[in-house]
């Protein structure tokens, strides 16, 4: 059974990747609601305050596994929160369709990456 790769970091090294990347972003001095949107990223119910920003980046986590076409996947796509599917207005299935040249901004991605390097 897959685990999600935060449970696998957070149990190998005390810290997962969202923790980490909000104690950055709060070093950083990023504004309080980015700072609760990385943390949140997998878990955006956890923010107290409902921001909309920690729903928004935890769809896109899920959008992002949901179009990975890599053979091994780490982490599975996260079922969205009730709440979160409510406030979306439109079924998680139908957003990455919904997505304008989604495939060709991907390759775009691929091609800066590698000359990146």
């Amino acid at each position: 059974m897959q685990r999600p790769l935060h449970e696998i970091e957070h149990e190998a090294f005390g810290i997962d990747h969202a923790a980490l990347g909000a104690l950055l972003a709060e070093k950083w001095q990023l504004p309080q609601n980015m700072v609760d949107a990385i943390r949140y990223h997998h878990e955006p119910l956890l923010d107290g305050n409902e921001v909309e920003m920690s729903w928004l980046v935890f769809v896109a986590n899920q959008v992002s596994k949901a179009l990975s076409d890599e053979e091994i996947q780490i982490s599975m796509t996260s079922p969205l929160p009730g709440r979160v599917q409510t406030w979306l207005e439109i079924p998680f299935d139908e957003i990455a369709n919904s997505l304008p040249n989604v495939e060709e901004e991907i390759e775009n991605a691929k091609v800066f990456v590698q000359l990146s390097a």
